[in-house]
């Protein structure tokens, strides 16, 4: 997210600052009274222990660049940009991670995934949104405790540290005259708000990140938990075992002999129930010219309009040129050709079914492949 990489990229600049300041400060300060791993583990028990959101803004040079939330609650953690315009949250389920993003200020569900620390694509979670809360653990024993104060109605012990460097070149870097500030809150240990300020000589920059509310007990709310859920980084299932995705659907008795399947170098069927695709290539018997083609996909036609409504949540199928304009499918054939395709509602999901004939020669006897593709529709 583009307000996520801007206060990574001024907090990457900070932390250049705080390389300079390792590199001429000396550690004659008062050290924090709790170190980065004993913050994080308070933090989970505040999560496990009724919740918690913070809601808080960022400041460049006066200007205000960003304002977010961040919350856990047990297996749940989220985070988002303003009014919801932006967000993403994790759901721990059943040993697996379901990930939600906002569309129009709205949680939808995306997918899920199996929690794979060693995959930057499938670990992830909100931990990584901490360096504004944890950036003072950076400077160990250099900081000097200052005063109390409060932020978000919460006591807080106040950290400084400052550097004169200015006009200096330290680790081939220009020197700054630099001072931080941290409110530490007492209970947790996590900053609360930081302002930090810098002067090269040429240019002075400032920043400020402040919590401005901070609750406990707190829960997402309209989360709009999946019916079904199969990881999109899992197994794919086995066109070999004991159920393929028309199963998954409802709709294995549409399905042709498995000892039909075709699958070679020129037709190979797949399925990916994560992301919700599948075809499959069938050797068709008895199809041997157009005429006979035409009098199978009839039948063929009746069969699958009648699956779909003994499984859809209304019982009906749909045919459209639009996802705005749905209108129901007629249960009898009302031209003669060889591909169809419709759409039907299953498990608050819209699928789209199609089938079609096809042409097919092997070892130089022509026959005909029944090829059935199945994918979730987009709205």
């Amino acid at each position: 997210m583009k307000i996520i990489k801007k206060i990574l990229l001024t907090l990457s600049l900070i932390l250049m600052f705080s390389l300079i300041a390792c590199a001429t400060g000396e550690d004659t300060g008062d050290a924090l009274e709790d170190n980065r791993q004993q913050v994080q583990e308070k933090l989970v028990q505040l999560a496990n222990s009724g919740g918690y959101e913070m809601t808080y803004r960022y400041e460049e040079n006066g200007a205000s660049e960003a304002e977010a939330t961040i919350g856990a609650n047990g297996a749940y953690s989220w985070y988002y940009i303003g009014e919801m315009e932006e967000g993403i949250a994790f759901e721990k389920y059943n040993g697996l991670t379901l990930y939600y993003t906002i569309e129009n200020h709205n949680w939808e569900y995306q997918y899920a995934f199996e929690y794979d620390k060693n995959s930057s694509l499938y670990s992830m979670d909100l931990t990584s949104q901490f360096g504004m809360f944890l950036q003072a653990y950076d400077f160990g024993d250099s900081l000097k405790k200052a005063k109390s104060g409060k932020v978000a109605g919460r006591d807080c012990e106040v950290y400084t540290f400052s550097v004169s460097a200015k006009g200096q070149i330290v680790q081939s870097l220009v020197g700054v005259d630099a001072t931080w500030s941290y409110y530490i809150d007492k209970e947790t240990g996590i900053c609360l708000k930081f302002e930090v300020s810098g002067d090269d000589g040429e240019s002075h920059n400032q920043a400020t990140f402040e919590v401005t509310e901070f609750k406990t007990n707190a829960m997402i709310s309209g989360l709009k938990h999946p019916t079904d859920v199969y990881p999109i980084n899992g197994k794919d299932p086995n066109l070999t075992g004991n159920w393929n995705w028309l199963d998954f659907v409802g709709l294995k008795n549409i399905m042709l002999s498995k000892d039909n399947l075709v699958s070679n170098e020129d037709f190979y069927s797949t399925e990916n129930l994560g992301i919700g695709q599948a075809i499959y290539f069938f050797k068709v018997e008895d199809v041997t010219d157009l005429d006979s083609g035409f009098s199978y996909m009839s039948t063929y036609y009746e069969a699958v309009v009648s699956e779909i409504k003994k499984v859809s949540d209304d019982n009906k199928c749909y045919t459209s040129e639009s996802m705005d304009e749905l209108e129901e499918a007629t249960s009898s054939l009302e031209d003669s050709s060889l591909i169809y395709g419709f759409l039907f509602k299953y498990h608050e999901e819209l699928y789209v079914i199609s089938f079609m004939l096809d042409d097919y020669t092997e070892y130089d006897v022509n026959s005909f492949l029944l090829v059935i593709d199945i994918n979730k529709a987009n709205e």
